[in-house]
């Protein structure tokens, strides 16, 4: 199973949260290339200034796509969003349900590029789209009719169905990410995403 660290960047610093705060904790470059000596191979970046204010960071994730392999969730409302990400350099664009206007973007955006992967955001039992059916079999079958590759998992809330999930959606190059549980080791996923404030803690610790 592969692991791919998830980087929160805001203006232009990367950042944990901290007392439901952003806390920055250094240059995200400097960051990643010596978690990349580490055996870190792909970085998963969350642009906080595009989730919350819909102004992705170019110029900073041009500067990443330009030194390593990025996959970029910045809130993308709309498929124009996704493509801008791609023209920076991103290797993979991501859509997450909690910003994405509709199904229809999430079509467009497939139609566009293969380079495009779909988060789902979980919180306790609820998923978070708005006309995202609440079925998880029905979802995976409309984003499957969509020619969705990619798709990813993000438990917001403290639990989730984890063993359900691999089933759920079988067909997809399926990621884990989010609060995870302690064991990961499923069949039928491809990889995890584990949160740099995870690694930050324990070297605070």
């Amino acid at each position: 199973m592969e692991k791919m660290l998830a980087l929160s960047v805001k203006d232009g610093k990367a950042v944990v949260i901290e007392n439901e705060d952003y806390l920055p904790v250094g240059d995200p470059v400097e960051i990643m290339r010596r978690l990349k000596k580490e055996g870190y191979e792909n970085f998963y970046i969350l642009d906080i200034e595009g989730i919350e204010r819909n102004r992705m960071q170019i110029n900073l994730i041009e500067r990443l796509a330009d030194e390593f392999h990025i996959w970029v969730d910045a809130g993308f409302r709309d498929v124009g969003g996704a493509e801008d990400a791609l023209i920076l350099g991103a290797e993979i664009a991501v859509i997450g349900t909690k910003s994405i206007r509709g199904m229809e973007e999430v079509r467009k955006a497939v139609e566009l590029s293969e380079n495009i992967a779909v988060c789902i955001d979980y919180f306790s039992g609820i998923l978070k789209w708005g006309d995202l059916p609440e079925n998880m079999d029905r979802i995976a079958e409309v984003l499957l009719d969509y020619g969705v590759k990619k798709l990813i998992f993000s438990n917001l809330g403290e639990t989730a169905p984890w063993r359900e999930i691999p089933d759920r959606f079988k067909g997809f190059e399926l990621w884990l990410a989010g609060n995870l549980p302690e064991k990961t080791d499923f069949e039928g996923v491809a990889g995890i995403i584990i949160p740099y404030s995870r690694l930050y803690r324990f070297s605070q610790s």
